[in-house]
């Protein structure tokens, strides 16, 4: 993050066979890195080509 300061950091989650631990997207949200899990893409991918 201090080498791009200006940009976004996202984490994309394959959650199909197995849901996302707490733990994990709480540490990362932390650092303000956003989970994208595979179950929401429809949610998300519209996002991102804005981005």
């Amino acid at each position: 993050m201090d080498a791009r300061p200006n940009s976004d950091f996202f984490v994309f989650a394959n959650d199909l066979n197995i849901p996302i631990a707490d733990k994990f997207s709480s540490s990362l949200k932390n650092y303000d890195v956003e989970v994208l899990s595979r179950s929401n893409r429809d949610k998300w991918v519209d996002q991102l080509k804005v981005i």
